[in-house]
């Protein structure tokens, strides 16, 4: 552990020694978070757009767990386990623009999704009538105050107070069009005067340079997709898991000539997966891969490469199969499960999935003709798979199917992108 902080401190010192730059707009900040609230450890991720030279435009992903000891209170030793996903998103002014020490306020809402577990001698069983859990989910206002020093252009280390986490820190990684030194700044007015001079004639329409033309910009994208549910009946565990490769299109229009800002709209084919089984003796016949594939539509906000939009899918398919590759039906039949359902099909019980997508589209390559971005977004399902969540085969709690049991996946899509530039 000493010998990874030294060659952190070393390689944060080194690069302080470039040249240093605060807080700017039209720069994306993109950085793992670790935090303390509720009595334990936290993790996350931040991201920030700068909209102008003191207001920025923000979203954060929280998980954190902890747990609740009531000692013998209730008659045994129980306790409450918590988790929490927390989403949010905030504005923030920033107080010294421009400098190295940047201290911010910041404020918006969050979105936190509860889940719990009531232990008696570490083992897992339903609530006592009357008792309930501490926490529910919702939306609720946040508010922070933290700073950022900016080792350079590149780099800032970050910390903060407030909502969830009563204290957090992170490293920050900058994105976008960096500002210029001194010498790129003469250089380029040096070039300028020289292409003057050589002009002789004015531009015209077909002759006007890349820099000067409308640009919007539409290309193929494609990607895999981990996910995991974050409704889960009692009695059983959720697992990581991959569904189909992701494929479709995005298109670009920024707002105005040359802009960071822009709108933008993905089309394309998406899976969800994830495992469930059962909390004890789970075997290869009782453990399901879970698959749901949609059609797309995503409208996002385009902040420098910073995505902040929903996912609206429509279904197309779904399946499910055990550990030995058989297939499974995850419907139910009045809380009686089967395998067998006459010719019901999953995909006939699924609805509209709305989704909050989070992420970023960090460019690799850029020239006139288009750039190659690396795209890394999170999504998380708002509205449950299902359309009656009495369809779902594990809803149900003694013979009583409970909306909270629908399920809703969470997923990190990594893949590629090529948007062609197309100037008008």
């Amino acid at each position: 552990m000493k010998r990874f902080l030294v060659i952190i401190f070393c390689f944060t010192f080194s690069l302080s020694l470039a040249f240093s730059q605060g807080y700017q707009k039209e720069l994306l900040w993109v950085g793992p978070t670790l935090g303390y609230g509720f009595g334990n450890i936290g993790y996350g991720a931040n991201g920030e757009y700068g909209l102008t030279d003191n207001i920025g435009l923000g979203a954060e992903l929280g998980l954190t767990s902890f747990s609740e000891d009531f000692g013998g209170m209730l008659g045994n030793k129980t306790s409450f386990e918590y988790s929490l996903l927390g989403i949010l998103v905030a504005g923030s002014y920033h107080l010294t623009p421009g400098e190295k020490f940047d201290p911010y306020i910041k404020a918006g809402v969050g979105y936190f999704n509860w889940d719990f577990v009531y232990t008696q001698d570490g083992k897992e069983v339903d609530l006592p009538t009357g008792t309930s859990s501490a926490y529910t989910s919702g939306v609720t206002p946040t508010f922070q105050i933290g700073t950022r020093y900016h080792f350079n252009q590149m780099v800032s280390a970050r910390a903060s107070l407030g909502y969830p986490f009563i204290f957090a820190a992170g490293v920050d990684f900058a994105f976008g069009d960096m500002p210029k030194t001194e010498k790129q700044v003469e250089n380029e007015e040096k070039e300028r005067l020289e292409k003057a001079e050589k002009e002789t004639a004015a531009e015209t329409i077909e002759e006007k340079a890349p820099e000067d033309r409308f640009n919007i910009f539409i290309g193929p994208y494609f990607g895999v997709k981990a996910g995991l549910n974050t409704n889960v009946p009692n009695g059983r565990k959720t697992g990581v898991a991959m569904g189909f490769p992701d494929i479709g299109a995005s298109f670009l229009l920024p707002f105005t000539k040359g802009s960071t800002i822009g709108f933008m709209l993905g089309l394309g084919h998406e899976s969800y997966a994830y495992i469930s089984k059962p909390d004890e003796d789970a075997d290869d016949d009782n453990t399901f891969t879970e698959k749901y594939n949609y059609i797309n539509l995503s409208p996002s906000l385009y902040l420098g490469g910073f995505i902040l939009g929903l996912n609206v899918g429509f279904p197309i398919s779904a399946s499910a199969e055990d550990k030995t590759g058989k297939e499974v039906t995850m419907l139910s039949d009045n809380g009686i499960t089967t395998t067998d359902f006459a010719g019901l099909e999953m995909v006939d019980y699924l609805a509209t999935n709305l989704e909050v997508k989070l992420g970023a589209n960090i460019p690799l390559v850029k020239n006139d003709n288009g750039m190659l971005n690396l795209n890394i977004n999170a999504s998380y399902s708002l509205s449950g798979l299902y359309e009656n969540h009495k369809a779902y085969r594990f809803a149900y709690e003694e013979n009583k199917a409970k909306s909270e049991f629908n399920p809703s996946p969470v997923s990190i899509h990594i893949g590629m992108s090529y948007l062609f530039s197309i100037g008008m």
